[in-house]
């Protein structure tokens, strides 16, 4: 079998059409779909359905491509392991984040994995819990930066962060001490990514009560600006405002909340040599976390003293 056409199959996939892939590949439509039809021919099944709106999998056709999938990233982990032998480190990872996490301490690991590893390409996708765990599953992700308690499967824990409530300047909230998810509750609430199972999903669930929804959002940040402009209230860990600017109050839970954060691969065991340099670095910063730039949002008691 021919797996530079299982390659071509599987960008189409992920672009949704011949159109998009074709141009990642720098080849024509018809030539994409002539490598595709002659890899259903050899294997004697539909795997695509083409129409108007793009290309999706045939009905049933899943667990074959999931098995193809397999074994394109089998051949690229011998192809890694053997130039790895060699003293070389070469492939690709493609990594997924956590948005608190893409736009604080991920930049400066890349960069840093970047410097020391300059020939293994790099790829970020940045998603709610849900599609990060879709992603390692099917395997278009190398790993993720997630919240612990999306991921069942192997994980290297790397630092916890609290969970708080977000307030407007000036609201009747923001001189208590702290709150309670029922106080946060009964207030217009601004939720991002709504059931994504992400950490607010499972705060509400875990204290049984639902939030007055006011409005949503696609992500945290524009959640931030308008609790920043008195439009609502909001939750969320605090590593997630370490970039952001405003007059946003920040509230501890009068229970604390926690959140653990980490890296999730989708087998330990089939790890190419260069996901565990970056697991390996990953873990490595996450020991100076209590002494750097995010100190401050770490759990009081994760803290070190000056």
């Amino acid at each position: 079998m021919n797996l530079e056409k299982v390659a071509y199959l599987l960008t189409a996939i992920e672009a949704g059409s011949f159109s998009l892939a074709a141009e990642k590949l720098g080849m024509t439509q018809s030539g994409l779909n002539r490598q595709i039809s002659s890899l259903e021919e050899e294997l004697k099944t539909t795997l695509l359905l083409r129409g108007r709106r793009g290309v999706v999998p045939a009905k049933g056709a899943e667990p074959v491509i999931a098995r193809l999938r397999e074994l394109l990233a089998a051949e690229k982990r011998v192809a890694e392991e053997i130039n790895a032998v060699k003293g070389l480190l070469t492939g690709s990872l493609a990594i997924g984040s956590y948005f608190s996490i893409s736009t604080s301490w991920l930049p400066p690991l890349l960069k840093d994995f970047s410097d020391r590893y300059p020939a293994i390409e790099l790829s970020t996708f940045e998603a709610a819990d849900e599609e990060l765990v879709k992603g390692l599953r099917e395997g278009t992700l190398d790993c993720a930066f997630l919240s612990r308690h999306s991921y069942d499967g192997d994980f290297f824990e790397l630092m916890e962060t609290e969970f708080v409530a977000w307030l407007p300047p000036g609201h009747r909230l923001a001189a208590a001490e702290s709150v309670t998810p029922e106080e946060i509750a009964a207030e217009p609430f601004i939720y991002p990514r709504m059931h994504s199972n992400s950490d607010i999903d499972d705060f509400f669930l875990r204290h049984r009560t639902r939030p007055r929804i006011h409005l949503t959002t696609n992500d945290p940040y524009s959640a931030w600006a308008m609790v920043n402009a008195g439009l609502g209230v909001s939750v969320n860990n605090r590593l997630q405002s370490v970039s952001l600017k405003g007059n946003v109050v920040q509230k501890r839970f009068r229970v604390p909340e926690r959140v653990t954060l980490g890296l999730a691969l989708p087998s330990l065991d089939t790890a190419s040599p260069a996901l565990m340099r970056l697991v390996t670095m990953a873990r490595t910063m996450a020991e100076g976390f209590a002494d750097g730039p995010f100190a401050e949002a770490l759990l009081p008691e994760a803290r070190r003293p000056a």
